[in-house]
This record gives C-alpha cells, structure tokens and sequence, in this order.
C-alpha cells in the first residue's frame, strides 16, 4: 500500500532528538485542546450558550478521559482572560 519507503539513519545527538521530538508532541497536544476550545468558543458564541471554558477545563481534569494536568494550566489561562481569542494566544502557551 505504501511501497517501499525504506528506513533512513539519522545522523547526530540521540538525547537532543528526542528533546526535540517530545517538545513536537507537546506542541501538538497543545494544538489540538486550543483547537477544540476554538470550536467550542465558536459555537458558543454562534448559538449564545455562554459555555464557561475554565470551569470545561476543570471538569475534564478532575474526571474525563481526556483528562491532562496541562488542563489546570488551560483552566488558568481561560479564568485570567490570557486566552481570550485562543488558547495558544495564552502566556503560558
């Protein structure tokens, strides 16, 4: 299905690379809670739900599956208003 995409050694600090590759993952995780808080934000603006993000925050760290001690750090940066457009536009983040 692939073909054959072969295997290429990669060349220099092991340690540094995998600083590097642990940073990506966490960049994308990142990514991915801010994106779906943007699209809660949008359709609770869209629909006037009024959605109190810290509060999503906190609920989905004391017990959802997603849940993630960055989420106290997001529930942080939602109640300070340093997330007001989008998460990533947060200090912390």
């Amino acid at each position: 299905a692939y073909g054959n995409i072969g295997v290429t050694k990669i060349s220099g600090d092991k340690d540094t690379l995998l600083k590097d590759l642990e940073l990506a993952l966490f960049a994308g995780k990142i990514a991915a809670y801010a994106q779906g808080f943007a699209v809660m934000a949008g359709a609770s603006k869209e629909f006037n739900w009024n959605l109190p993000m810290p509060t999503i925050a906190k609920i989905w760290r004391a017990g959802c599956i997603i849940r993630s001690q960055m989420l106290d750090t997001m529930a942080e940066a939602f109640s300070s208003g340093g997330a007001s457009t989008n998460l990533l536009m947060a200090p912390a983040f």
